[in-house]
């Protein structure tokens, strides 16, 4: 078992996180990718675990890129990056 916190902003200091409905009717683009996330698309190792540094990296990534640099997710330095946050669907 591990215990943790994961503290993950949807974007940086003097950012504005978008919201549209290209991004799941009306979600913003940082909720958007977080679920997708949450649903299996971070696990990048394929070992049907989606820890939060894997999260991260997937919500950082994909906002990063869908709002063509202008919104930058954060998170909080000295969370656990090994927590697992949720089960991944077998592919």
């Amino acid at each position: 078992q591990t215990q943790g916190r994961a503290i993950i902003t949807s974007s940086d200091v003097n950012e504005t996180s978008q919201e549209d409905s290209k991004w799941g009717n009306g979600h913003g683009v940082f909720t958007y990718y977080l679920l997708e996330g949450l649903r299996g698309n971070a696990d990048t190792n394929e070992d049907h675990f989606v820890t939060v540094g894997e999260l991260f990296r997937y919500v950082r990534h994909s906002v990063f890129s869908a709002t063509e640099r202008q919104q930058n997710p954060q998170m909080l330095v000295g969370d656990n990056e090994n927590l697992a946050l949720a089960v991944a669907p077998l592919r």
